[in-house]
């Protein structure tokens, strides 16, 4: 797998080094690893509740 390689694992963003030179704190997720986000989570529950309680009509999504 690529994100078990070394040299994957120890390459950073042009945005982590950003931050880490300005000694700031920031969590970011393993790359190609979205079952680890909760966002990811969330919005798939979002998205199977809106189906099977939506109408499908513009009244009842505002």
């Amino acid at each position: 797998l690529l994100s078990s390689q070394p040299d994957f694992q120890a390459q950073k963003s042009q945005l982590q080094e950003t931050f880490e030179a300005a000694d700031h704190l920031v969590i970011f997720y393993p790359v190609y690893h979205c079952e680890l986000n909760f966002i990811e989570y969330f919005w798939g529950s979002a998205k199977v509740y809106t189906q099977a309680h939506c109408e499908y009509s513009f009244p009842s999504l505002v």
